[in-house]
């Protein structure tokens, strides 16, 4: 059972144009840029809504904006 905050609601929200993929360290890999390339398709076409500690942003933000992707698109949430 999942107990994180939202996973629910935000697994079953149906929206156009959105894809929610979640990702559990203790279950899952890491995300990295092989894994962002491979799941989300044309980086500079979507936006993104980053939600995690400091480093785990910075090194996201990092990856999408070295593929091109305009600040503009990236959004953050800092939580620890």
């Amino acid at each position: 059972m999942n107990t994180s905050a939202y996973h629910c609601k935000l697994k079953n929200l149906k929206l156009p144009n959105y894809k929610y993929i979640s990702i559990f360290t203790d279950k899952n890999r890491r995300i990295d840029e092989e894994f962002i390339k491979n799941n989300l398709g044309n980086l500079k076409e979507l936006n993104y809504y980053i939600i995690g500690n400091k480093s785990f942003i910075t090194s996201i933000s990092r990856i999408l904006s070295e593929s091109g992707v305009d600040e503009e698109n990236i959004k953050t949430d800092n939580f620890g």
